[in-house]
């Protein structure tokens, strides 16, 4: 019978593989815009969005009902794992990023910075018109600079997290368009959602 330390090593490499599986599927759904169109752009789209809502709402409620030990276990015993909501808000986030130690703060917005780049290629692959895409595709670099920027800061011996309540403000927030601003709130719940993978 396999013991729960492998249980534990196959767990984390389970998790990593339906992470990298969603990423790539949500990848997938920006490139179908220059292979299909019409209905056949919706239904591809659907069938990937559905492969990931089945990891979400399925594959992981039941590794956590059936490894309850070992799903707590991959959270590395620092911080807490909270389910993000479905709308976050400035405060709530930003209170959970003050909960968390420095290097899992950083950890989180590294992970959300490549969840961006996702989000730049959906915005890039848009059927908007290029003068729009051009625009998302500017405030998105803004938004992105912000977040590396504190990643770095947050690892450093001068970290104020006074800082940290604008800056949730900017991604969850400050996109004006609202194309843009669903894409960084994905961003960010896919981050939360998945954040206990990577601690």
């Amino acid at each position: 019978m396999t013991d729960t330390k492998d249980t534990t090593q196959h767990l984390r490499q389970f998790i990593v593989a339906v992470d990298t599986l969603c990423g790539e599927a949500n990848e997938a759904a920006g490139l179908a815009v220059d292979l299909f169109s019409g209905q056949r752009l919706e239904d591809v789209r659907r069938g990937l969005a559905r492969c990931m809502e089945i990891v979400d709402a399925d594959v992981r409620p039941h590794l956590r009902a059936k490894y309850p030990d070992v799903t707590d276990s991959t959270a590395g015993g620092h911080d807490a794992v909270v389910t993000p909501p479905s709308e976050p808000t400035q405060g709530s986030e930003a209170s959970w990023l003050q909960s968390l130690s420095a290097v899992h703060r950083a950890l989180f917005l590294t992970r959300l910075s490549h969840n961006l780049t996702i989000a730049s290629r959906m915005l890039a692959l848009s059927t908007e018109p290029a003068e729009v895409r051009l625009e998302h595709l500017r405030e998105l670099n803004e938004i992105q600079h912000r977040v590396v920027n504190y990643a770095s800061y947050a690892l450093g011996s001068h970290e104020d997290q006074r800082f940290l309540a604008p800056l949730v403000k900017a991604v969850i927030l400050g996109p004006r368009d609202p194309t843009l601003r669903h894409e960084t709130v994905r961003a960010w719940v896919d981050t939360r959602s998945r954040f206990d993978s990577f601690t």
